[in-house]
């Protein structure tokens, strides 16, 4: 299957829906951007070549660019995961091979197709920066400072590398200007661009982590007051947990609901429960669905009748007495 169509296909879509809807950026932590328009997480850190000191001031030729992305290696702390599936953002002519460059809906010049590259579409729709010129050709200034969302160091001056060759001269490639907010081609050997690599899909979610308390252990006929507020999602800020669902009799339906469910003794009966031992589970569910469980007993006593305290009162009784007797 050609991946390049894909790729237009999927740009295309994403272009369509950015009118009706806004685009999505989500701070996954440990450094990462998930971008749900392209289904890509890209680098927070915009020129994370200077700040992970692999170039003094992250400005590369072309080939060092591709070749920095390509042979990337970024840790996650969040995930505890290394990832190195990265790329450069890639380029599509959508007319004939060349630059056409004009003022609106082309693929090289000013308010250019974003279809035609994940850079002109994030720095474009996701991140709402502009061009100098108008649709119309009207001057309306450089980009001094940028719309940069949840990104660290987008650079204001320069630009950024596509990965994507300028087909009628090979010596050239495509980039996005910021200051000029165009897409056009440089040199391969210009070494005052940037570069933003982006890998492809979101990053795993990790599992919300369910803590039920207990043991927990009530009296015949009394209340129970359940406690799962401990539990945590230990991912980025944009998660968390949303729903709190307890079994309560290990029939694998979830009977009462809140993190601190404060339960009648009448609903445990209505579950059939009364003296006992029984293994209870909760259920911690995130914004994504995914869920952790976590288990602990409930132990219900049996509360003497009237007649079974009258009889441990006598038996008492005469217990002291025959003891007073024996002084």
């Amino acid at each position: 299957m050609n991946t390049r169509r894909i790729r237009v296909a999927a740009l295309a879509l994403a272009a369509t829906l950015s009118g009706t809807a806004q685009a999505t950026l989500y701070d996954r932590g440990g450094g990462l951007i998930y971008d749900s328009d392209l289904n890509v997480t890209w680098l927070q850190d915009a020129n994370y070549a200077r700040t992970s000191g692999y170039d003094a001031d992250g400005q590369m030729t072309w080939s060092q660019a591709n070749a920095w992305a390509a042979n990337l290696s970024y840790y996650d702390s969040v995930r505890n995961v290394t990832y190195t599936d990265w790329q450069l953002p890639t380029m599509i002519d959508t007319g004939a091979p060349g630059c056409d460059f004009g003022y609106s809906g082309t693929d090289c010049g000013y308010n250019v197709n974003t279809a035609t590259s994940e850079m002109a579409h994030l720095f474009f729709t996701e991140l709402g920066n502009r061009s100098a010129y108008s649709t119309s050709g009207t001057f309306l200034g450089l980009n001094t400072t940028l719309a940069t969302g949840p990104f660290t160091n987008l650079q204001a001056w320069g630009g950024y590398w596509y990965g994507t060759l300028y087909a009628p001269d090979p010596s050239q490639a495509w980039y996005l200007s910021t200051n000029w907010g165009s897409q056009d081609r440089a040199g391969l050997t210009w070494t005052n661009i940037y570069a933003l690599p982006f890998r492809p899909g979101d990053i795993a979610n990790l599992l919300p982590v369910s803590l039920i308390g207990g043991p927990y252990s009530i009296n015949q006929g009394t209340n129970l007051l359940l406690n799962g507020a401990a539990s945590y999602d230990p991912d980025y800020v944009a998660d968390s947990i949303i729903q709190y669902a307890w079994d309560l009799n290990g029939d694998a339906t979830y009977d009462v609901f809140g993190a601190t469910p404060d339960v009648d003794y009448a609903t445990l009966v209505g579950l059939g429960m009364g003296t006992g031992t029984y293994t209870m589970s909760l259920k911690v569910t995130d914004t994504h669905g995914t869920y952790g469980v976590s288990t602990a007993t409930l132990t219900i006593a049996a509360v003497p009748e009237p007649e079974t305290y009258a009889m441990m009162l006598i038996g008492v009784g005469i217990v002291g007495m025959a003891a007073r007797r024996r002084l």
